[in-house]
């Protein structure tokens, strides 16, 4: 069944709409009209409120062929296409869109499939197409879709732009915004192509990237004013990491007219590259070569520096992610052995502090006192572990945490810790603590203590970790509990019924016994493959000496 196309055409502009200027007006006037087609209700809704919101106005589809239906009667000035559709794919239905429409109408296409997102882009061979990744942010959607509705809208100047990334997607996209602004362009993904072809047909302007290998941007920038023939082109920096004043004036003293922050709708580059243009080539500053040098190594340094630092961070992450997947797969041996539930969690708690490059976790399990008991524990030096058994000496200190129910992270550096805290951390010996507790529909199961000395718990990646495997670790432990009882319950109802003296049949609405107990076999002579599955009338009447009174059912 398709959705429901929305009757809404228009939507009242907002400040920030207002403020927006011409990117809101379509093609006949008034707001832009886009096109959402989406087919998972939850994200189609979310896409449609960010545009509404913004000031667009809003058709949206489950479908392409309800999207066709629509483009028959409403002409969108924008296209937003998930890829992956019910019934085609989003560069199919854009193809049939253009081709009903008869224009190269602006697409944004999102795909959940990151690692396919250069080889789409590839395929797609248009400068007027952007790819998105699920999910999308609501700022990031709306920069794109900026972007895509001014493009085409600028007159042509002739005036041709030398690109130069060693990234194709953002190649793509400068030449989507520059096409978009009138200029003409020629990408190439190297400083040394850059010169090469600059060399042989001198541009209007250069567009680089100041991250790239073997040559980056400032030495791009250096070589050409080496040269009297490009001496004169003006070149505009771009880039995402060289944010610093140092940076910028490194590019000024290698002759880059500007050193621009990289945004998703490059809107401060193009801008710069007008005025560069208004404005001719940057003379080199007065430094002296062996200072300017000395200065690109340093800055060199210390984006080798932040990229290592970046590296780890995510190396961090992609373990935190992989202790929570070990975790979640570890978990559900739960449900196979009730009975070894805290064995279990103690197992697959190692194996999660394993996978995150943590060294010691305490696992604390709520008796039915109400007394915390340590089931599990790991990387505790031998004096430690009965301390342990006490919360270090401050169990009013974790009580609070655990009653609260919200996970808590402390650092033995921190400023103005009393006297409580610092001998916590002295009897724990770590520099960094995060305690979960395990609290499942207002009821306390537990808690987990993580401690290390190299990474730093109170970090907002190790709190939204921690929330997921508190989530996780107490419901499983709960479960646990819940399936424990429910198998000592049935084990002593077995118990109970094996060994009364009476014999026990239950049997169904039709009266089919479906169990016996052992006196029942006494009782009528048969073993109990005889008995299961007969009708309960079928051995009346009861055969000599058996007493009615000794004959129990249940149905």
């Amino acid at each position: 069944m398709k959705d429901p196309v929305s009757p809404v055409r228009s939507a009242p502009a907002t400040p920030s709409a207002k403020a927006a200027g011409a990117t809101l007006e379509g093609a006949v006037g008034g707001p832009a009209l886009v096109l959402v087609v989406e087919d998972n209700p939850i994200t189609r809704r979310m896409l449609r409120v960010a545009l509404e919101v913004e000031g667009y106005a809003v058709l949206d589809a489950g479908d392409g062929h309800t999207a066709l239906d629509i483009a028959a009667s409403h002409r969108p000035d924008l296209l937003v296409l998930d890829f992956v559709l019910p019934d085609t794919d989003g560069l199919a239905l854009l193809g049939e869109l253009r081709g009903r429409l008869a224009t190269e109408v602006p697409a944004i296409v999102i795909t959940g499939m990151v690692s396919r997102l250069e080889g789409l882009s590839a395929r797609s061979g248009d400068g007027s197409i952007h790819f998105l990744a699920k999910p999308v942010e609501p700022s990031t959607l709306l920069a794109a879709v900026r972007a895509r509705l001014a493009y085409g809208r600028a007159p042509r100047h002739g005036r041709r732009i030398l690109v130069v990334d060693d990234t194709a997607q953002n190649r793509k996209l400068a030449s989507m915004r520059l096409e978009r602004a009138g200029y003409e362009v020629e990408t190439v993904s190297s400083g040394e192509e850059a010169l090469a072809v600059a060399r042989r047909r001198p541009p209007d302007a250069i567009l680089a990237d100041v991250l790239m290998p073997s040559m980056d941007g400032f030495s791009l920038c250096r070589e050409a004013r080496r040269d009297p023939a490009l001496s004169a082109v003006p070149i505009v920096l771009v880039s995402a990491a060289y944010l610093d004043d140092a940076d910028r004036d490194l590019a000024l003293k290698m002759g880059a007219s500007a050193l621009v922050v990289r945004t998703p709708d490059l809107a401060d580059v193009v801008a710069s590259v007008d005025e560069a243009l208004k404005g001719g080539a940057a003379a080199p500053g007065a430094s002296s070569p062996e200072a300017v040098d000395r200065l690109h190594r340093e800055r060199l340094q210390v984006q080798l520096a932040l990229q290592t630092s970046h590296n780890e961070m995510l190396l961090r992450h992609a373990g935190i992610h992989a202790a929570a997947l070990s975790l979640i797969r570890g978990l559900s041996d739960v449900l196979a052995q009730p009975h070894e539930a805290p064995q279990v969690v103690g197992d697959v708690l190692a194996h999660s502090l394993d996978a995150a490059g943590l060294s010691t976790g305490l696992l604390y399990t709520t008796e039915a006192s109400g007394e915390y008991r340590l089931q599990r524990q790991f990387g505790l030096d031998l004096d430690r572990r009965h301390d342990a058994e006490a919360f270090f000496g401050h169990p009013a200190l974790i009580g609070g945490i655990v009653q609260a129910g919200v996970p808590a992270a402390f650092s033995a550096t921190t400023e103005g810790l009393d006297t409580e805290m610092r001998d916590f951390f002295a009897r724990l010996g770590h520099s960094y603590v995060l305690v979960l507790p395990f609290v499942v529909l207002g009821k306390t199961y537990g808690a987990l203590l993580l401690a290390s000395d190299s990474h730093d718990l109170t970090a907002n990646a190790w709190l939204a970790f921690a929330q997921s495997l508190a989530l996780q670790f107490g419901q499983t432990v709960a479960l646990g509990q819940s399936l424990k009882r429910l198998a000592d319950s049935e084990s002593r109802y077995r118990r109970l019924v094996e060994e009364a003296t009476d014999a026990i049949f239950v049997l169904d609405t039709e009266g089919k016994i479906l169990e016996a107990n052992r006196q029942s076999e006494t009782l009528l002579g048969l073993p109990r493959d005889g008995i299961v599955g007969r009708h309960i009338g079928s051995f009346s009447p009861l055969p000599a000496g058996a007493e009615p009174a000794h004959l129990g059912a249940f149905a």
